[in-house]
């Protein structure tokens, strides 16, 4: 096999150790080709399933649930521009992210949840696990 081993037992025994070079990198270690019958566009954004001309073409919807301390640390790792204001967290990011989530969920669509505090070689995983699943 030219790109990786090849990927053995059914989705739920995945793991990020079974699918990655390396628990840090998004390098697979599987072949890639494995997944060529599988037709995947990912749409990514906080607000990308609020539309519902988007959200309506998705057979699967995640959404990343973070706590409070969660959702500040990972926003001391980004850049923007412009900067965050003083207070910008508390008064607009933080209240927009819940109201976000209320409005997703107040549409009856089945919303998958990934866990914030879990890695994003995590979330791949459990992302391929649920297409897999619904291919067969």
């Amino acid at each position: 096999m030219k790109n990786g081993k090849k990927l053995e037992g059914s989705p739920e025994d995945w793991t990020v150790e079974t699918l990655f070079k390396d628990k840090q990198s998004l390098d697979l270690q599987i072949n890639p080709d494995q997944f060529n019958h599988i037709k995947l566009v990912m749409v990514e954004g906080i607000t990308v399933l609020n539309d519902t001309r988007i959200a309506d073409l998705c057979e699967h919807r995640f959404f990343i649930k973070l706590d409070r301390q969660t959702c500040w640390e990972r926003r001391q790792h980004r850049t923007y521009d412009p900067e965050d204001q003083e207070g910008y967290f508390d008064r607009y990011a933080w209240p927009y992210y819940h109201k976000n989530l209320e409005d997703l969920q107040s549409t009856g669509r089945t919303l998958n949840y990934l866990n914030g505090r879990e890695s994003i070689q995590e979330h791949v995983c459990q992302i391929l696990r649920a297409i897999c699943n619904s291919q067969s």
